[in-house]
């Protein structure tokens, strides 16, 4: 049975002698370059190691588990941007419906370095926090650093490399890098390919859509796209007065969607 999400102290001591048993989760740093010039944009991956037969949760677990969650602390001169998550998968146990990661997760989040960074190394601090899950959910929190070199010139990290295609595939795109829009449309949403029609439409079928909401009761929700004349129709329960905010996963490829309120 996945795990109930725990936020009582109570519930924390009741799971003391299970934390001695818990498997260790190794985390690390990666950055893109290991020398940055003022004025660019540097990536730091987080790459979250999990155990065989364990999961964690993503940053909306859904009815059970814990959210992990990632704050950053850099040096003066560096300042954290967006935070690319890579896109979950919907579990189901006796009607508890989870939002979870597996394997390896590798969160990417992009960094400013301002025109007057102060040449010299300076220090960029992760700390995770999570929760290991298999029968119960375990609280887990790492810190973990890496420095970089602000300089003349730019050199990129040898480790970037072990970032590979995969773990890359699995960020949801904005349909606008993707060449693609999307739109409300009566009883559910469209894709289209956009005006300069380079877009690569998803194939119709089954598809899974997380809403980026903490609320307990925002779950993952089961989809059928069907082929329109103008691309694809997705129905969906639309909120008539608010904005839908989430992430569409159709295999391995993912969409970000973020249409406003009407």
């Amino acid at each position: 049975m996945h795990c109930r999400a725990l936020g009582t102290l109570a519930a924390l001591v009741v799971l003391a002698p299970a934390a001695r048993q818990a498997p260790v989760v190794p985390v690390s740093l990666i950055p893109e370059f290991v020398v940055v010039r003022p004025g660019t944009t540097l990536r730091v991956a987080v790459r979250i190691e999990i155990p065989d037969g364990w999961h964690i949760g993503w940053k909306y677990p859904g009815q059970s588990g814990l959210p992990t969650v990632l704050t950053w602390r850099v040096s003066p001169g560096i300042t954290a941007s967006e935070t690319a998550w890579p896109f979950p998968e919907r579990a189901e146990t006796i009607g508890t419906v989870s939002h979870i990661y597996q394997g390896d997760a590798v969160l990417i989040t992009s960094f400013k370095v301002s025109g007057d960074a102060v040449p010299g190394a300076a220090d960029i601090v992760a700390d995770v926090r999570w929760g290991i899950c298999r029968e119960i959910c375990i609280p887990q929190d790492r810190q973990v650093r890496t420095t970089v070199s602000v300089g003349s010139g730019a050199m990129q990290s040898p480790s970037w490399h072990t970032v590979d295609a995969a773990a890359l595939q699995r960020l949801p795109q904005r349909p606008e890098h993707a060449g693609l829009e999307v739109r409300r449309v009566r009883g559910g949403i469209g894709i289209a390919r956009s005006r300069q029609g380079q877009g690569v439409l998803p194939p119709a079928g089954s598809m899974t859509f997380f809403p980026e909401n903490p609320d307990r009761t925002a779950l993952a929700q089961l989809v059928d796209a069907r082929t329109a004349p103008t691309g694809l129709f997705i129905r969906m329960v639309l909120p008539p007065f608010a904005s839908l905010k989430g992430v569409l996963v159709s295999g391995d490829r993912a969409l970000l969607i973020d249409l406003p309120a009407r």
